[in-house]
């Protein structure tokens, strides 16, 4: 017990000692965390999850190659094969009735992406199908251009550059499209955050759409390889450049693509769209308007932060050592007051110049983005904490006729003890808010999150009966109602 209180006597005695290094180096140490935090979430963070998962889907996984094409189709055809009964309960009204789903291979090649704003993106580029046999087309699509994004702001523009229908492209349609997509990007990490810019697209018109395919075979995996000398041609990834024009041009602070996938989602739509059918869950009437599966194009911008630190970051650095600065001029000595000319007022005239410098500068940023504050504005929030901290403590620190206990501590030693924890205070929220906005975001998923990507794995009953849950507290599904008995995944051929 003497050793123990020994051993804490000469550790107060040393940070008595070593005031200072003790406030630097924790400081340090914090801001050297934050860094660490930020640096590989730059190289190799991912997009945020709200927008990799924002509606339900049958799989949310990418699809990158052919042989991830396959697991899901190998899925949705075992959903499409399962009795009409169980089809009809379970909603899946979207499959023919004979449970034979049509596939249209579909392929995008993009010429340039430019961000109108916040929540708008202008894409343009080539979008063309193949139309297998057995599918019927309207009579419209005999001559035009029959696509829909259904995310576009205003009608897009359309040009059909060529059908061709001969043995090497048989029903083929190729067509330039321009587009305005209005998309709800999450930019909570700006400026370390990553955008997933997708395109969604529909296709014809008739009681049981077609599902659209990534026509990976109109591909090519490298400018110097053929297809045919690759070994594992199906679990072989395309290049980005085969999507993408190598010479686009991306405006902003987004560099070139970082990835390229193709995704399907299911968005349960509460309506019938005026389909009879669909309320008596009858699966003899098309019901696409309700969870059909939809192709998504995703690309993945990463950007670069160097504008936004430059911008943002500097005024906080700033703001930061001249608060310092004013706070180490709080001395009791006279001549020394007089020689920094600093007072009460001359403390508050400062901290109030410092936040208006601040508060316009947020400004800006919230011109840009609307919604919650993102990461670089929560240290703002810390900084006007700061200054009002300051501002408080000079005036405890001049009011020399207040007695009390925590004025005397104000006071003792030129404002000593405020001075040490300035630096620690600021370096803590620095790592606190980044731990909180970049790390913890990225590796403590919540339900939703999980059983979105894990929900064909073992824990798919957990994720149901959550999935069963949340309908129920919305009156969208009987509490009486008993699911049917799960049919064993067949292993894909």
């Amino acid at each position: 017990m003497l050793k123990l209180q020994s051993f804490y006597q000469s550790i107060f005695q040393y940070a008595r000692e070593h005031k200072w290094p003790i406030s630097y180096g924790i400081s340090l140490i914090l801001t050297l965390g934050a860094i660490a935090i930020l640096i590989p979430e730059y190289y190799w963070g991912q997009p945020s999850q709200r927008e990799q998962y924002s509606s339900k889907s049958i799989d949310s996984r990418p699809i990158r190659t052919v042989a991830d094409f396959n697991d899901f189709r190998a899925k949705i055809d075992r959903l499409c094969q399962l009795p009409k009964e169980i089809r009809a309960e379970k909603g899946y009204t979207w499959c023919p009735p004979d449970g034979q789903i049509q596939y249209i291979p579909t392929g995008f090649f993009i010429q340039s992406i430019d961000f109108i704003n916040s929540s708008d993106v202008h894409i343009t580029g080539y979008i063309w199908q193949k139309t297998p046999e057995g599918v019927v087309a309207s009579e419209n699509e005999e001559s035009t251009c029959k696509f829909i994004f259904p995310d576009t702001v205003y009608s897009p523009d359309y040009l059909l550059i060529e059908k061709r229908d001969n043995p090497n492209s048989p029903n083929t349609t190729l067509c330039y499209f321009e587009a305005a997509l209005r998309e709800n990007f999450d930019y909570g990490k700006y400026p370390f955050d990553r955008k997933i810019v997708w395109i969604r697209v529909w296709t014809g018109s008739s009681d049981f759409l077609p599902i659209l395919k990534p026509a990976f075979e109109d591909y090519e995996l490298t400018p110097t390889t053929e297809r045919g000398q690759i070994l594992d041609l199906e679990n072989t990834p395309l290049p980005i450049e085969g999507f993408i024009d190598p010479e686009a041009v991306i405006p902003g602070e987004f560099g070139k693509p970082e990835d390229i996938y193709f995704s399907y989602r299911q968005h349960k739509y509460l309506t019938t769209m005026g389909s009879v059918g669909c309320q008596k869950g009858d699966i003899e009437v098309g019901c696409f308007e309700k969870d059909h599966p939809e192709l998504y194009f995703n690309i993945v911008l990463r950007r670069e932060p160097g504008t936004a630190l430059f911008l943002y970051g500097v005024p906080l650095v700033v703001t930061a050592m001249v608060l310092c600065a004013t706070l180490m001029m709080l001395v009791k000595d006279q001549n020394l007051a007089q020689q920094y000319g600093l007072d009460t007022f001359g403390i508050l005239g400062v901290c109030v110049s410092l936040f208006f410098a601040l508060l316009i500068s947020q400004a800006q940023i919230r011109v840009e983005f609307t919604g919650p504050l993102v990461y670089i504005e929560q240290l703002y929030t810390v900084m006007y904490v700061t200054i009002a901290l300051v501002a408080v403590d000079a005036y405890l620190f001049f009011k020399d006729d207040d007695d009390s206990k925590f004025s005397l501590f104000i006071r003792k030693q030129d404002n000593l003890y405020f001075k040490l924890f300035y630096w620690p205070f600021i370096c803590t929220c620095f790592f606190l808010t980044t731990l909180w906005y970049v790390y913890l975001d990225r590796n403590f998923p919540n339900r939703q999150f999980f059983c979105y990507k894990h929900g064909d794995n073992i824990l798919s009953s957990v994720c149901k009966n959550w999935s069963d849950r949340q309908l129920r507290e919305r009156k969208l599904l009987p509490a009486d109602v008993q699911q049917p008995t799960r049919v064993a995944d067949k292993p894909s051929e």
